[in-house]
C-alpha cells in the first residue's frame, strides 16, 4: 500500500492561463490603465471612492457579468476568470466595489427571482454591494461601496440557530441616495443548513 502523501500519486495543477483568459487578462489591463490611472483613483478619492463612468466602462467591458450564469444573461464564466480580473483591478486601485458586485450579482442572479434588477446591474446603472457580515448579528457594519451602492446583499442568519432545520436568507437592502439611508426590502430563500 502506497502511503497518503506519496509524491508519486501527486496531483499537478496547471495554473497557466488559457489564450482566451490572457486575451481577457489584456483587454481589461488595457481598458483600466486607460481608465482607472492615479490622476482618476485620486479625482474619486476625493468625491467618495466612487468612479461612476469607469463603473459603466466595466458593464460594457462585461466584468460585471463575469460570474452569473449564462441562463441569467452573465457570460457564466469560473472563479479563476473572475481572479484574473480581480487581479487587473487591483494593479489599478479600481474606485468602486467590484469583487462584492460580482458575489453580489452571481446571489442575485441565483437567488433573486423576478424582483432581482438583473439588467440593471450588468448593465451598470445599479450598484450592488454585500454585507460581509451576518446581519443577524452586526446590523451596523461597513460595506465596501456602501455610498455609491443601490442594493446590499446580506445574509441574515439561521431563524433557529442550533436547529438543524435552521435557515439561509438573502436580504436585499435597497439604499437610498441620501447616506446612511437604507430601508429593507427582503426576499428570504429557505434552503437546509449544510
Amino acid at each position: 500500500a502506497q502511503k497518503r502523501n506519496d509524491p508519486k500519486q501527486a496531483v499537478c495543477m496547471n495554473f497557466d492561463l488559457s489564450e482566451d483568459q490572457e486575451m481577457m487578462r489584456d483587454m481589461f489591463a488595457r481598458f483600466l490603465d486607460e481608465n482607472s490611472s492615479m490622476a482618476r483613483v485620486r479625482v474619486a478619492d476625493a468625491n467618495g471612492g466612487f468612479d461612476a463612468a469607469l463603473w459603466h466602462g466595466l458593464a460594457e467591458q462585461g466584468a460585471l457579468s463575469i460570474r452569473v450564469p449564462e441562463a441569467a444573461g452573465g457570460l457564466g464564466m469560473g472563479l479563476f476568470d473572475a481572479a484574473v480580473l480581480m487581479e487587473e483591478a487591483g494593479r489599478t486601485l479600481v474606485s468602486g466595489p467590484l469583487a462584492e458586485a460580482l458575489v453580489a450579482a452571481r446571489i442575485g442572479a441565483t437567488l433573486g427571482g423576478d424582483a432581482w434588477p438583473m439588467d440593471a446591474v450588468l448593465g451598470g446603472e445599479k450598484v450592488v454591494s454585500l454585507a460581509l457580515h451576518d446581519i443577524a448579528d452586526r446590523p451596523k457594519q461597513w460595506i465596501a461601496g456602501g455610498d455609491a451602492s443601490d442594493a446590499v446583499v446580506a445574509r441574515r442568519g439561521a431563524e433557529r440557530r442550533g436547529s438543524s432545520e435552521s435557515t439561509f436568507a438573502m436580504r436585499v437592502v435597497q439604499c437610498a441616495t441620501e447616506r446612511g439611508k437604507c430601508s429593507s426590502s427582503s426576499r428570504n430563500v429557505t434552503t437546509p443548513s449544510p
